[in-house]
């Protein structure tokens, strides 16, 4: 099944001549379906969303790049059902166009320093704490709610490190470590378990898998958590930009 998932998506890349930037922008599709934005460049992106539309129907598209509100027509492109679709832009307005190419140029220029990290947590409140020292530290933050979007999430990107609450929903952060173990391009990917309580049985199941270390939730602080994530990535011998923020 992703391996078919996977097909289509590099089709999609196949049709844009342009390189796609990744990011997480929110979009309303038609005025009232939410979804979001997994990347973009300046003829098009590819949409998230459970809700299904035909290929080759138009669309309009609903999202804000740099304060700026866009509504732009579509059309639907090599869909995927259940998680998402590509969406090629049809006739956007000169002022549109240079609004989209700003954008794509600015965070072209943002992220050539930046590792990507993806963070799998069902937890809204949890997810943007992490989120946001992640992003300080350095990195390009790709965030998965449930493990089943983290599973397709790694099948779009290859991520420097994967954080992964043990409470994800969904597929379970097992099976997410087990799948990063048959995937030659994803086994050496440093994985960091948060968890809300310390099991032994536990860690020495999820060390075997590949994951470098966890965290207990309720007492690691967001300071803990970001030397943690640099004693991680030090020891894959990958370090995160150093134009992070202050």
């Amino acid at each position: 099944m992703h391996n078919n998932y996977v097909l289509r998506y590099n089709a999609l890349m196949e049709d844009r001549l342009k390189p796609r930037i990744m990011t997480q922008i929110d979009v309303t599709i038609n005025g009232t379906v939410k979804a979001y934005c997994f990347d973009i460049n300046d003829e098009g992106m590819y949409v998230q969303s459970e809700r299904d539309f035909k290929e080759n129907s138009l669309i309009n598209l609903d999202f804000a790049l740099e304060d700026r509100p866009l509504k732009i027509k579509a059309s639907v492109r090599h869909t995927e059902k259940g998680f998402g679709f590509g969406a090629k832009f049809i006739n956007p307005t000169p002022e549109e166009k240079a609004v989209l190419r700003s954008f794509v140029s600015a965070q072209t220029a943002s992220e050539a320093n930046l590792k990507i990290a993806l963070l799998i947590d069902s937890n809204e409140q949890s997810r943007s704490v992490y989120k946001y020292r992640l992003t300080h530290d350095g990195f390009s933050v790709i965030e998965a709610k449930n493990g089943g979007d983290a599973i397709k999430m790694l099948q779009l990107t290859k991520p420097e490190l994967v954080v992964l609450d043990m409470q994800t929903e969904g597929i379970s952060a097992y099976k997410i470590l087990q799948y990063i173990q048959t995937r030659d391009d994803l086994r050496g990917v440093p994985a960091l378990i948060l968890t809300n309580r310390f099991i032994p049985e536990e860690a020495e199941k999820l060390l075997g898998l590949g994951c470098r270390d966890y965290l207990i939730k309720a007492t690691t602080s967001p300071n803990v958590f970001s030397e943690k994530v640099k004693k991680i990535m030090t020891s894959c011998r990958i370090s995160p930009s150093t134009d992070s923020p202050s």
